[in-house]
């Protein structure tokens, strides 16, 4: 146990040298370690031109060579989509509970119209 302890010793001295040195090489020359320091980010920095950012929900979570991908660039590529979504928040008039009967009474209400409109003969659901 005693070997460790001597062991554990010297390098907590080794280190304190070092971080003394550097701490010293700082102290002394500012201007070469601002620089220095400058460079290194200047160049970490460099980086950044050649980013190229995804926000596909299909290209980030499949992998890119798949045939999924190939299928569904072929069928947007040949056929027109006409899907097009929308979204309708409701809120209740009164209080700001909306998980009791009588509001989800008036929201199903709501649903059911909207689902029974037609147009030209049709009815988009």
């Amino acid at each position: 146990m005693l070997k460790w302890y001597k062991f554990a010793g010297s390098v907590e001295d080794s280190c304190g040298d070092q971080f003394e040195k550097l701490g010293r090489f700082c102290a002394t020359k500012p201007r070469t370690v601002i620089g220095a320091s400058m460079l290194f980010i200047f160049f970490s920095f460099a980086g950044f031109t050649q980013i190229n950012t995804i926000t596909d929900g299909e290209k980030l979570w499949i992998p890119i060579p798949s045939d999924a991908l190939v299928a569904k660039d072929y069928v947007q590529e040949k056929y027109e989509t006409t899907i097009r979504a929308s979204q309708l928040i409701l809120t209740p008039s009164s209080g700001s509970n909306a998980l009791n009967t009588d509001v989800f009474d008036s929201m199903w209400s709501i649903n059911k119209a909207v689902n029974q409109i037609k147009f030209k003969g049709q009815t988009y659901r």
